[in-house]
């Protein structure tokens, strides 16, 4: 007998429950976004959701998982795609220009990016 949670027309989701609700694949940058969401760092709401949400790419590049999506999801489907965009372009920026990174300078940037929104404490 087939398990009836998931004979439904969303599964086990309810219509417009909301992509924070649903159970996503444990990606690199999901375990990020855990990890800061738990430390309490101070990166606004909209940047957590960018990193959690830019890999699941059916969603903000296609029309996948629209009928789950709840009122917030869909305000925030526009910041999601203006990210992942600036992304890529930014990822085939370096890849064409083969160009070497000072890796010392590009690590005292980030640290301070880090220092300034995520808090001393977090546990990884």
């Amino acid at each position: 007998h087939a398990d009836q949670r998931y004979t439904k027309k969303f599964g086990c989701y309810g219509e417009n429950v909301g992509l924070d609700a649903c159970l996503l694949a444990w990606t690199g940058p999901e375990y990020v976004y855990q990890v800061l969401k738990r430390g309490n760092c101070s990166i606004p709401k909209e940047g957590l959701a960018m990193l959690r949400y830019y890999p699941l790419e059916p969603w903000h590049s296609g029309k996948a998982y629209r009928d789950l999506c709840s009122d917030e999801d869909r305000e925030r489907l526009s910041g999601v795609q203006r990210f992942d965009s600036s992304r890529r372009k930014t990822l085939r920026s370096v890849t064409n220009k083969k160009r070497s990174l000072d890796l010392d300078h590009e690590l005292k940037g980030l640290l301070e990016i880090v220092g300034k929104y995520v808090g001393p404490d977090l546990e990884w």
